[in-house]
């Protein structure tokens, strides 16, 4: 079994004969670690898609289980010997939801060099919304940091798919006063557990950022921008997200693991510490991003970005201490202070002037009756 050498096929029929019997066939592939059995094994079918064990319900219950597959073992067991045939059998058989199977299978891959490797990060995004308990997103986090230096274009897909979420059914309530109606039961779900969700976004994930900060933060705003979408907290007709409700200070890590919009929020806000020593080609590329993304969090995470790097960035730092329309919007109060106090002596003379004056005049009425407003109207819901 632990031989190199190439089997004949008279030795592969006498095995195979073999192997009628469960037990058997377990061992067998248990205990091959010989990659040129590969293929005679498989032209004899034993990687079939239809040998795979399927879901057993349990009788008596709402369960079901899996039965691990022996052969996806022995492709484990060969992987970086032969990595390029394990790869291809590997991709034919990636339709099974044994979350056994989608195991080996990772590990297989984090065994592969990165261009085999790739191939497997590709079929595993479904694995990844299966929704069933399992190592399978521990392993995929796992090999997105594998993938990063060499195959960075796999490694950001694997990320997004893993970020990915979805919402259950909606439903809408009608105030009786105003007639206005909105959604409840609007929180999106991550299809992955929660704390595999985290996870990754405070560890496996920080390698993309160092490597690629600027993709790494567009990614991370656009599954944010996804979620907001899907949770009817933005679209193209409303920009308030009223996060400066859901989330009060960008810096505090409160509620962090309860949501995946929370873990997204302060995932970018650690991307965004980043990418703020990324130089000024790929500040500028960041800033573009975040100040057309259209929701408040977005123009929060410019703020704070400048924050981050004000020297950096005079002219945007200028531009946005100017904008009166900044101190009256709601929910930009927080990373504008933080701002000015990160900026406020390097800006010229004339912008701290006109700063002083735009405070002195202080807020619209209207606007703190709109704040209060929004908070009692989501108190309430």
């Amino acid at each position: 079994m632990k031989s190199s050498s190439r089997p004949t096929n008279d030795q592969v029929d006498r095995a195979v004969a073999l192997l009628n019997r469960p037990e058997n066939l377990r061992r067998f592939f248990e205990q091959l670690t010989n990659e040129n059995w590969l293929e005679p094994l498989r032209s004899r079918g034993f990687f079939a898609k239809e040998l795979i064990p399927g879901r057993e319900s349990l009788e008596g219950t709402r369960s079901f289980r899996f039965r691990p597959w022996p052969q996806s073992t022995y492709l484990l067991n060969v992987a970086a010997k032969a990595p390029k045939e394990v790869a291809e059998i590997i991709v034919d058989l990636a339709a099974t939801e044994n979350v056994w199977v989608e195991q080996d299978f990772l590990d297989a891959a984090l065994h592969m060099p990165p261009h085999e490797a790739k191939l497997i990060a590709r079929v595993a995004q479904s694995w990844l919304r299966s929704g069933i308990p399992s190592l399978v997103p521990e392993k995929a986090a796992k090999l997105v940091e594998m993938l990063v230096d060499e195959e960075p274009a796999a490694a950001f897909q694997l990320a997004e798919a893993f970020l990915s979420v979805w919402l259950p059914k909606v439903e809408r309530k009608t105030d009786s006063k105003t007639g206005i109606s909105f959604p409840i039961h609007l929180e999106a779900r991550s299809f992955v557990d929660t704390w595999h969700y985290h996870r990754f976004l405070t560890a496996e994930f920080r390698s993309l950022v160092n490597k690629q900060a600027a993709e790494a933060v567009g990614l991370l705003a656009k599954v944010l921008k996804g979620v907001l979408k899907l949770e009817e907290r933005c679209s193209n007709q409303r920009t308030d997200d009223y996060s400066w409700i859901w989330y009060e200070s960008l810096e505090a890590d409160s509620f962090v693991e309860t949501s995946p919009r929370n873990a997204l929020v302060a995932g970018l806000r650690d991307a965004i510490k980043v990418a703020a020593t990324s130089g000024t080609n790929g500040q500028k590329a960041i800033l573009d991003l975040l100040v057309f993304q259209g929701c408040t969090i977005f123009s929060r995470f410019y703020l704070y970005f400048l924050s981050r790097c004000p020297a950096d960035q005079l002219n945007r730092v200028d531009e946005a201490l100017r904008d009166s329309r900044l101190y009256g919007q709601t929910g930009l109060g927080p990373e504008l202070r933080r701002l000015l106090r990160a900026a406020f002596g390097m800006i010229p003379a004339g912008t701290r002037a006109e700063v002083m004056k735009i405070i002195d005049r202080g807020p619209e009425l209207s606007e703190l009756s709109c704040l209060a407003q929004a908070r009692n109207r989501l108190g309430t819901r």
